[in-house]
């Protein structure tokens, strides 16, 4: 857990990630991600029997940070940098929900990142697989080589004697 900590104070200290969080923004990720450390440690620190629990304020924290991040991911487009994240974040929270708040709310709200960032990201490789058919049916539209002038001839011809055969069993059959 602390590996992803890390990992997301490290995109947050990106410089990229201006052009995506606010300042502030910025500042509730981290608040957020101090409460979880915190709890971490005094998790790691006490014996195992004793429960920590999060505060009214912690879950509250917490909340806020996510729906930010929602807001973020349904409004932006989302990019590697912001589906890592979105998704390490939604993770982090989800365990730090499980473990020591065991609020709904917070669990919905992950779950609805996970799912969001994960469909935004399908949809845009099924806009890259179309695009790259429609290219190559363009092209082999596009594509008529010599033979198939002459294929397309004889179709023809077959066609019509086929046609004309038909008719001239359908006027046999009316004179008998």
């Amino acid at each position: 857990m602390q590996k992803r900590i890390k990992k997301i104070k490290k995109l947050l200290e990106n410089p990229q990630i201006r052009k995506i969080l606010s300042r502030d923004n910025i500042i509730m990720i981290m608040t957020s991600l101090k409460i979880i450390s915190q709890h971490l440690k005094d998790k790691k620190n006490k014996n195992r029997d004793y429960n920590i629990i999060a505060t009214n304020s912690e879950k509250r924290q917490i909340k806020e940070s996510l729906n930010h991040l929602l807001v973020i991911a349904i409004n932006k487009s989302i990019t590697p940098f912001l589906k890592e994240l979105e998704e390490t974040f939604s993770e982090i929270s989800l365990w730090w929900n499980n473990n020591f708040a065991n609020d709904l709310e917070i669990e919905k709200i992950a779950n609805s990142i996970k799912r969001f960032v994960n469909y935004h990201v399908s949809v845009l490789e099924s806009i890259k697989v179309t695009k790259n058919l429609v290219d190559r049916m363009e092209k082999l539209r596009n594509f008529s080589p010599p033979s198939f002038d002459l294929s397309r001839a004889y179709l023809e011809i077959l066609q019509d004697d086929y046609s004309k055969n038909r008719k001239d069993k359908r006027l046999k059959k009316k004179k008998k």
